[in-house]
């Protein structure tokens, strides 16, 4: 304790736990008059962290951190306010539908705010709206020291009154992932990703290899039979593919974004990838693995296999414009396997599953299930559980894939034995394939039913891994997958468990 005042004699004996400092030694009345006259403050107390989740206007949710230790400090305990924001589309408002209510789920330092042990949600309200539209609102957190964050709500045009109050979350749970919240997962995530391409430098590098590519093969027959150096391209090719290959994000810069787009950045990039010349990529990959041709393939043309496969899955959708050839054939399958060099035989099955991108692909991917699902040294259920999750209508009427023989198949071979003696990598593609499997209860009811046969092997399966605790980083670091499997078996899934299982 410090004061100008010799008051501490009176005091010291009430409160022992305190040092009081004798005015003598110390120069409270100097600095004191500093202050007054720079106005700087006397000290400072970090806020609590807070973040919410506001669920968008496509239905998928977004967790926002409001706050961190730079600008959520209260200095001598004033109050301090702290505005939401989007960075992702840096945007500092927030859509809710007119005459109903948004719930706004909350973590202050990074646990839910329970009361009573239940965790509760900021429910906002629009008292008597003068319309039908969307509105648009703005969200702030009042926070001062010793009190809980104060919600403030405010309509950006300031035509309709807003309430805003403090509910028990309601608890949702899940026996399979529901199919809207895949299909808007997908859509947000290519809203996302567009956005970032507007800001990104690769994308611009990007395009100039394409420019350097296509001269490239300009100077090629139209089958490219006659390539006498593999090396120019497979370098332009690599450079390529670094380009669009990752970000901070995880991402890889066109994952998920919707090829059809008619946003400007979407439409350049569509007319760059619809040049001619760049077909005979894949014409080129399609002759290099022709099972026709048993000739041995020197080093430099493997490596350009490689890289060309390796670019070709990772323009995603946007592939369609460069798969004039037939890739997916059960004979080049086994030709790109049987090719030992740089891990060519998964790069192909990882590929094929990127392109996938319409039914036709879809089925013929899907068709290669026998010969490869069991195969422990194979992506192949890694391009499976993804199609499923990135590409896959499960409204169509159409079912072209033999979901129930598949998964009675995957669960059959993880019992055939010890779940040690499995490869890691194939116990998390199996699981993640299974989880995506059960979305097909949403529109088969006899699917996977308790009393089935289906559901009595998925438990068998539950208990061969009970001992087993299959993480996969991009899920959870914390909740094994054979966990979610076996919530999604019980029907006890939550929200969360969801959020993460799309955002693979």
């Amino acid at each position: 304790l410090i004061s100008q005042y010799n008051i501490f004699p009176k005091i010291q004996g009430l409160l022992p736990e305190f040092i009081c400092l004798s005015p003598i030694n110390q120069e409270f009345t100097k600095i004191w008059q500093e202050k007054s006259q720079l106005k700087f403050p006397l000290f400072g107390i970090y806020l609590d962290t807070i973040e919410f989740t506001i669920k968008m206007s496509d239905g998928t949710k977004q967790w926002i951190q409001l706050s961190n230790q730079e600008d959520a400090i209260s200095y001598e305990g004033k109050t301090t306010i702290l505005r939401g924001y989007i960075p992702s589309i840096n945007q500092d408002f927030f859509r809710i539908s007119s005459g109903k209510t948004a719930k706004l789920p909350i973590k202050v330092n990074g646990k839910d705010y329970c009361k009573n042990d239940i965790p509760q949600d900021y429910s906002i309200e629009i008292d008597d709206p003068q319309g039908t539209e969307d509105v648009c609102i703005r969200i702030e957190f009042h926070l001062q020291p010793g009190a809980f964050p104060e919600l403030r709500v405010t309509d950006l045009e300031g035509k309709d009154k807003i309430t805003a109050y403090l509910t028990d979350r309601e608890k949702s749970s899940y026996s399979h992932i529901p199919i809207d919240k895949i299909t808007s997962n997908r859509e947000q995530e290519s809203l996302n990703q567009i956005n970032r391409l507007t800001i990104r430098q690769e994308l611009e590098h990007f395009r100039e290899y394409l420019l350097q590519l296509s001269r490239e093969l300009d100077k090629l027959d139209n089958t490219g039979n006659k390539v006498r150096d593999y090396t120019r391209l497979r370098d332009l090719l690599k450079g390529a593919y670094q380009q669009i290959h990752k970000n901070s994000r995880n991402l890889d810069l066109l994952q998920f974004v919707d090829a059809s787009s008619n946003e400007p950045v979407v439409s350049s990039l569509r007319t760059d990838l619809q040049n001619k010349s760049l077909h005979r990529i894949t014409n080129i990959i399609s002759a290099l693995l022709n099972s026709n041709s048993r000739s041995v393939l020197n080093s430099v043309q493997k490596d350009f296999l490689v890289e060309a496969i390796m670019f070709t899955g990772k323009t995603y959708k946007f592939s369609q414009y460069l798969l004039p050839a037939n890739l997916f054939s059960q004979s080049k399958a086994v030709r790109a396997t049987e090719i030992r060099h740089r891990n060519l035989g998964n790069e192909y099955l990882q590929c094929l599953a990127r392109v996938a991108v319409n039914e036709e692909l879809q089925r013929q991917y899907f068709s290669l299930f026998n010969s490869y699902s069991k195969l422990e040294s194979t992506q192949y259920l890694w391009g499976y559980g993804r199609i499923l999750l990135w590409y896959y209508n499960f409204d169509s009427p159409v079912k072209f894939l033999n979901y129930r023989v598949h998964f009675t198949m995957i669960m059959e071979y993880l019992l055939s034995k010890s779940h040690i003696n499995f490869n890691d990598q194939y116990k998390q593609n199996a699981f993640l394939a299974l989880v995506y499997l059960l979305t097909f209860r949403a529109t088969d009811k006899a699917f996977c039913q308790h009393g089935s046969a289906e559901m009595q092997m998925a438990e068998r399966v539950i208990v061969h891994f009970s001992n087993d605790k299959i993480i996969f980083n991009q899920v959870s670091r914390e909740k094994p997958l054979n966990q979610f499997f076996r919530e999604m078996i019980e029907g006890t899934a939550t929200d969360d468990d969801l959020d993460n299982l799309v955002g693979v």
